[in-house]
């Protein structure tokens, strides 16, 4: 569907948004990767100009998941990188790199590789590329459990951003106000 639309949004050159990685699994499982996967992959190729629904989304939106919110966030840096598509930018000083190592050498010790190398790739936290041993030695977490250790991470490290004393009263005596003038029922 993400195609047709997008297809029909380029022949009459209209923006159009569709939804990232919401998925229909009724929790964060496989079905749930595999299908944010395929959403985030076919609007992004087909070109849509805004993506809602990027993160924690499951059973078509009924349900918000942390675990699945960590990992979608970092599969959005992933399919951003993905959608900025091929930079030249650097191509010139690139060949000046193949010209200057030649046949033979190698560019892990050369200064354009040296200047570069910290931004040209994106290196997940949450996938796992570890050997098999490796992972089994750390404790062969999967990936539910890896996105819940940094979800209660994040959670224990998070600050409260500063607000105005006085503006926090204010704000808290609107809700108090409001809690009591909105009637709970929708008799």
């Amino acid at each position: 569907m993400n195609a047709l639309v997008g297809q029909l949004a380029r022949k009459y050159n209209v923006p159009w948004r569709t939804t990232a990685s919401q998925a229909s699994s009724k929790c964060f499982d496989a079905q749930s990767g595999y299908e944010s996967a395929t959403s985030y992959m076919t609007a992004v190729t087909s070109n849509a100009n805004f993506l809602l629904h990027a993160g924690g989304w499951d059973e078509a939106g009924m349900v918000h998941c942390l675990n699945k919110l960590i990992v979608d966030a970092e599969q959005n840096l992933l399919t951003a990188k993905f959608a900025a598509g091929v930079n030249f930018d650097r191509l010139d000083e690139a060949l000046e790199a193949v010209q200057r190592i030649g046949p033979g050498g190698h560019y892990l010790g050369d200064k354009f590789t040296l200047k570069h190398f910290k931004d040209a790739f994106f290196a997940p936290e949450i996938l796992d590329y570890e050997a098999f041993e490796q992972w089994q030695a750390n404790g062969a977490r999967d990936i539910p459990a890896r996105a819940c250790e940094k979800t209660e991470t994040l959670l224990q490290e998070y600050q409260w951003p500063s607000i105005d004393v006085a503006r926090r009263e204010e704000l808290d005596a609107f809700v108090t106000r409001r809690e009591t003038e909105i009637s709970p029922s929708i008799a």
